[in-house]
């Protein structure tokens, strides 16, 4: 069975389409919901921090991720999670110093 599509479909109209306009409205929706997505302002550091915290929560989230990592440093599941979750507070270590602009 085949399927016919419809030559009104197939126009496209001059000028800007519509899902291009949307892109900035999805855009600031997404990173409204998911705070680790970022934005044009967003540095290496905490693009990074984000990353890091975001893998640890999975790995701990996700019990056989624990216990896969158990299993490989030769560490008790509960201790591996302890330690993913320590390491969630500073995952990059301590901001860099920032630079007042004047």
């Amino acid at each position: 069975m085949r399927l016919r599509a419809c030559k009104s479909a197939c126009k496209r109209e001059s000028g800007p389409t519509v899902f291009s306009s949307r892109i900035p409205l999805l855009s600031s929706l997404t990173q409204a919901k998911h705070v680790g997505t970022g934005s044009a302002d967003t540095t290496r550091f905490e693009w990074a921090v984000n990353m890091h915290r975001d893998t640890a929560a999975s790995l701990v989230g996700h019990h056989y991720l624990t216990a896969y990592l158990a299993v490989a440093e030769n560490e008790a599941p509960a201790r591996v999670a302890f330690e993913l979750k320590q390491r969630m507070l500073l995952p990059c270590g301590l901001p860099p110093a920032r630079e007042e602009a004047e």
